[in-house]
C-alpha cells in the first residue's frame, strides 16, 4: 500500500507538471507565430492596407466609435509600436449619421479620445466621410 501510494503520489506529481508544461506552451506558442517574424516595414504596408477606407464608424445615436487602428493596436506590444508610428492609419474616419447596430467592440466618444485621435493622426491630412443612408 505505501508503495502504490508512493507511485500514485508521483503520477500525480507528473501530472501537474504536465499540465503547466502545457499551460507554458500554449502562453509561448504565439511567440513562434510566423506574423511576428514580419519586419516592421511590411506590418505598416498590412495596416495602410487595412486602414485605406473609411470604415471607422462614429454611431450618433449613442455616440460610440469603431476604429481599426485601435483594433491594431491591441494586439501586442509590436503591433502597437507600429500603429502609433503609423499616423496615416488615423487619418480615415467615417461618420455614422443614422442609428446603427455594430456588432464591433466601440469605444466611448469623448474630447479626450477626439484629442488623441487627432494627435495619433499627426500630420496627415483627414479624411472625414459623412454617411446619412437617410
Amino acid at each position: 500500500d505505501t508503495e502504490i501510494a508512493r507511485l500514485e503520489m508521483a503520477i500525480s506529481s507528473l501530472k501537474h507538471k504536465r499540465a503547466n508544461l502545457k499551460r507554458y506552451l500554449a502562453n509561448y506558442s504565439s511567440l513562434l507565430s510566423p506574423i511576428r517574424h514580419l519586419p516592421p516595414e511590411i506590418l505598416t504596408l498590412v495596416f495602410l492596407f487595412l486602414c485605406r477606407e473609411p470604415i471607422n464608424e462614429f454611431d450618433n445615436s449613442n455616440l460610440n466609435i469603431v476604429l481599426p487602428a485601435f483594433n491594431l493596436s491591441r494586439v501586442c506590444a509590436t503591433w502597437r509600436q507600429v500603429a502609433l508610428n503609423t499616423p496615416a492609419i488615423w487619418s480615415n474616419v467615417l461618420f455614422d449619421l443614422k442609428k446603427r447596430f455594430c456588432f464591433q467592440k466601440k469605444i466611448k466618444l469623448t474630447s479626450s479620445f477626439i484629442r488623441l485621435w487627432l494627435e495619433r493622426s499627426s500630420q496627415v491630412p483627414l479624411n472625414l466621410t459623412l454617411s446619412t443612408d437617410l
